[in-house]
C-alpha cells in the first residue's frame, strides 16, 4: 500500500513538472512573439485584429503584463525555468536550488536594467521604457546613486554573481558532458586514424 501510494506521489509530481514546463514555453513563445498591437497594450489603438501573438489573445495578455513588469530579463527568468523542470524531470539533484533561484533572480532584473540602459525606447514602445517596471526602476535608482560609471559597474557584478550562483553545477556538468562527448569523438577516429597512416607508410 505504501508503495503504491509513493508512486502515485511520483506521477503526480512529474505530471506537475512537466505541465509547469509545458506553461513555461508557452509563456516563452508568447513573449517572443510579442506584438505592441495586441490586447491588452492601452498604449496602442486600434488593437490587431486577429491578434497577431503566436499564442492567441491569452499569449497576448500574459507576454504585455511580463514584458511590461518584469521586462525583457523574463526571457531569462523563463528559460532558466524550464531547465531546472527538465533537470528534475531527467531526475538530476539540484543542489542549493534557493541559491539557483536567488541567481536566476538576480539575472532576471541585471537583464532587465542592462535592456533598459542600452535601449530605453526602442523595442517595447512603453512610457516607461523598454526595460519593464523591474528594469526600469533597478537602472534610474543606480543611476542616481551612483553615476553611469557605477551603475555599469554594479550591474556587471550583478551579472557575474547571478551566473554563478545559478550555473556553476550546470556549467561544469556541461562542460564534463562536452569533454565526455569528444573523448568519444575521438576515441572511435582514433583506429581510423592509425589505419590511415599505417596506408600512407606502406605506399612509401
Amino acid at each position: 500500500m505504501k508503495d503504491k501510494n509513493i508512486q502515485s506521489r511520483k506521477s503526480y509530481k512529474i505530471a506537475a513538472v512537466c505541465i509547469a514546463a509545458a506553461v513555461a514555453l508557452m509563456l516563452l513563445c508568447s513573449c517572443l512573439s510579442f506584438n505592441n498591437g495586441d490586447w491588452p497594450n492601452p498604449y496602442y489603438h486600434p488593437h490587431n485584429r486577429p491578434t497577431a501573438n503566436l499564442c492567441g489573445v491569452i499569449g497576448a495578455f500574459f507576454a504585455y503584463y511580463l514584458l511590461y513588469y518584469i521586462g525583457p530579463g523574463v526571457y531569462i527568468l523563463l528559460s532558466g525555468g524550464m531547465i531546472l523542470l527538465v533537470l528534475q524531470l531527467s531526475k538530476r539533484k539540484i543542489d542549493q536550488l534557493i541559491l539557483r533561484l536567488v541567481g536566476l533572480g538576480l539575472l532576471t532584473a541585471a537583464a532587465s536594467a542592462s535592456f533598459y540602459c542600452l535601449w530605453p525606447h526602442s523595442i517595447y514602445e512603453f512610457p516607461i521604457g523598454s526595460g519593464g517596471v523591474l528594469g526600469v526602476a533597478a537602472a534610474s535608482f543606480l543611476s542616481s546613486h551612483f553615476a553611469a560609471l557605477g551603475t555599469f559597474i554594479l550591474v556587471a557584478a550583478t551579472w557575474a554573481v547571478g551566473f554563478v550562483l545559478l550555473a556553476d553545477t550546470f556549467l561544469f556538468t556541461v562542460l564534463s558532458a562536452v569533454g565526455v562527448f569528444l573523448t568519444k569523438v575521438f576515441g572511435l577516429a582514433s583506429p581510423a586514424l592509425t589505419k590511415i597512416d599505417v596506408n600512407l607508410s606502406a605506399r612509401k
